[in-house]
């Protein structure tokens, strides 16, 4: 006995009809007649066989039909599980200090100066990446530093770190590389050349706010500094050392129509630099549900795209899975408080566990509850699009009032909607 996939949707795309499976992303392509001798047979699908085997056995091998008695929210859930426990890789946050050297508007932090990850939590952290290193089932090690602004705790944290697990991840045969989300304002050739030294598998994530005028009102220094031209040109830098960048570029309402302009700054870079920089358009949060703005945005990274610069699509539409779902990443602050997620403030009220002097976590019930609603609320795992929604992050579940109510607020015909714009926008980025 089979049944029809509860994650299957039929579009209508004016000259045929798209079948798509959002659970293994399996389409097919079929005229009309087709697609109503499915629909036809939906929930007696095994008559269907009869009637046109090929058909059939084509769904079947699609899995847009499956056996009767398949639960299809636990194999989902199972797929989740295995890749988000993977003992093979591991990374952490490093968060050397709360302090930062711009003051953004938007940013969510508390940037206090005196917030500077000192020895003795150095010494915790090295103790803790050492019991990590020495997982007989690790293969590759991450660490990422985070903040605040990394850079301003360069040489007492970063270098420490860097020399720290160099030796470590030499002795024992790991793969590792490094990874900074910094305004790279601070940044010097000095230290490109140092840390290249330590690893050739460096990347970052800057950031922009539209083109050189909007951005400079938003991300001037503290004592007013425009910042435009000395990160543009340290980007600049990374790409002709072959290092990784992505550039976050923040939209809002206000600096929608100047982001174009962006694609001017980097008009010049020669073939090979343009491998390694990609763009990441995201909302800043205070001016979400903006329809207009993100119709926008997908206008203007269709721009970038035919002017041959990389895109990472919206991820509105992805099937991404939060880093803080994952049991191997976590995140340390300079104080030894231990998070998941990076996009909530540090206070050590919101912490979900801490480091002790031996280098070990101890997770408190914020942690363990996470885990528990990180595959989804009660509402998610009966919702036709559970697949590629799951309501959501683990922050947005543990921050809300009921499991029995959709995160998104979303009709039947707005999660359509969702579906089909998601796969029209993957047939795009595939031409």
């Amino acid at each position: 006995m089979k049944k029809f996939s509860k994650y299957n949707f039929f579009i209508d795309n004016t000259v045929n009809v798209l079948l798509h499976n959002i659970a293994n992303e399996q389409t097919l392509v079929m005229d009309t007649s087709i697609a109503k001798l499915i629909q036809k047979y939906i929930e007696k699908i095994d008559e269907l066989e009869a009637i046109h085997p090929t058909l059939f056995n084509t769904l079947l091998e699609r899995e847009i039909i499956i056996d009767k008695d398949t639960d299809e929210v636990a194999n989902i859930i199972t797929k989740w599980e295995k890749a988000e426990s993977s003992n093979s890789n591991y990374s952490i946050t490093i968060i050397p200090t709360m302090a930062c050297n711009l003051n953004c508007w938007y940013c969510y932090e508390e940037h206090k100066a005196g917030e500077v990850l000192q020895e003795p939590t150095l010494d915790k952290i090295k103790k803790y990446i050492l019991s990590v290193i020495t997982n007989q089932d690790l293969q590759n090690f991450n660490i990422d530093f985070f903040g605040g602004e990394p850079l301003i705790c360069y040489t007492n944290v970063v270098k420490p770190l860097m020399e720290f697990i160099k030796e470590n991840c030499t002795q024992y045969g790991i793969k590792y590389s490094v990874h900074f989300t910094t305004n790279a304002v601070l940044l010097t050739p000095q230290m490109v050349e140092e840390l290249l030294n330590y690893t050739p598998n460096i990347a970052f994530q800057i950031t922009l706010d539209g083109n050189k005028c909007m951005h400079n009102r938003v991300r001037s220094t503290k004592n007013g500094k425009p910042t435009y031209d000395i990160i543009v040109k340290n980007i600049n830098l990374l790409l002709r050392k072959r290092i990784f960048v992505t550039v976050r570029v923040n939209f809002t309402k206000d600096n929608i129509d100047s982001i174009v302009d962006i694609i001017d700054t980097f008009r010049e870079l020669d073939k090979e630099e343009k491998t390694y920089i990609i763009f990441d358009f995201q909302q800043v949060w205070q001016d979400k549900h903006n329809v207009e703005v993100v119709e926008k945005i997908e206008k203007i990274a269709l721009n970038f795209m035919e002017q041959g610069l990389n895109v990472m699509w919206n991820t509105l539409y992805s099937k991404y899975r939060c880093y803080a779902e994952y049991s191997n990443k976590v995140v340390i602050n300079h104080n030894g408080d231990v998070f998941k997620c990076t996009a909530r403030n540090f206070r050590s009220s919101q912490r979900e566990g801490i480091l002790t002097d031996n280098g070990e976590i101890l997770w408190n019930s914020k942690f363990f509850k996470r885990m528990d609603l990180k595959n989804g609320l009660n509402v998610c795992k009966q919702c036709e699009i559970f697949p590629i929604c799951f309501g959501g992050c683990s922050q947005l579940k543990l921050e809300a009032s009921s499991e029995n109510t959709c995160l998104k607020g979303w009709t039947k015909k707005e999660k359509e909607n969702f579906v089909e714009k998601r796969l029209k926008q993957k047939l795009i980025v595939r031409k």
